[in-house]
């Protein structure tokens, strides 16, 4: 995967720039922009993209679709934050990276597509890092919050994009055992948002499609699309 960078200083939102704009752009351009003004997350919430953060998307196409996108953009991630950081992250089902003492959210992924006639015209994959900001939401922490030092932005893109290289090749089974050894939660109780409705159960794995399965009231239960609530 040959790689070609695109920066802005500013851009409402890397995704949606892609989305509008996948057309003029080759397959593996990142849009990697300094700030977002209307930065998104899953579901529609808002992604805060103060300065010192790491945003930027990946635009793949043609690309057949991959369910376990968004999870292998997790461990990459995941495995870029502990090389630069030797604290307990986390993966949080589906889409988060988490301190795992604090809960407190480092990264989000958010992926989308576009199909026509079952043809996949792109795949975007969305990714914010807290990585500089001094100042950051009650629920949300940054690198430099944790090591007290500031980091080279294009040092840690680097490293990821090696990674996600990596994982991307790997095949299924790799990848799902290398999520379960990193999954916030894992053998824990928490109430969980799937269907508009609200369980109570305990987080057992991801299975080999990218579902979560769970244990509630005795019975496992897959879960196709969810959060788990903090």
């Amino acid at each position: 995967m040959n790689f070609k960078k695109v920066f802005f200083d500013t851009i409402d939102s890397t995704n949606t720039y892609l989305i509008n704009n996948y057309q003029s752009y080759d397959n593996n351009t990142i849009i990697i922009s300094k700030t977002q003004t209307n930065g998104r997350g899953q579901k529609n919430n808002v992604w805060e993209s103060q300065i010192g953060g790491l945003y930027f998307s990946i635009l793949l196409k043609p690309y057949k679709i991959n369910t376990l996108i968004s999870l292998i953009a997790g461990i990459s991630v995941l495995e870029t934050l502990k090389y630069f950081s030797d604290k307990d992250f986390k993966i949080k089902w589906p889409n988060d990276i988490l301190l795992n003492d604090t809960k407190k959210k480092i990264s989000g992924i958010l992926v989308e597509s576009k199909v026509i006639n079952n043809e996949v015209k792109y795949l975007i994959v969305g990714i914010g890092i807290n990585i500089n900001q001094d100042c950051l939401l009650d629920n949300a922490i940054s690198l430099k919050n944790l090591e007290n030092k500031e980091f080279d932005l294009n040092n840690i893109l680097d490293y990821f994009l090696n990674k996600f290289q990596e994982n991307i090749k790997y095949d299924d089974d790799f990848i799902i055992e290398k999520i379960n050894n990193n999954l916030f939660g894992k053998n824990n109780f928490f109430e969980i948002l799937m269907n508009d409705n609200i369980i109570k159960a305990k987080i057992l794995c991801v299975n080999k499609e990218g579902h979560l399965i769970v244990n509630c009231d005795n019975k496992e239960i897959k879960i196709l699309s969810g959060r788990i609530l903090l």
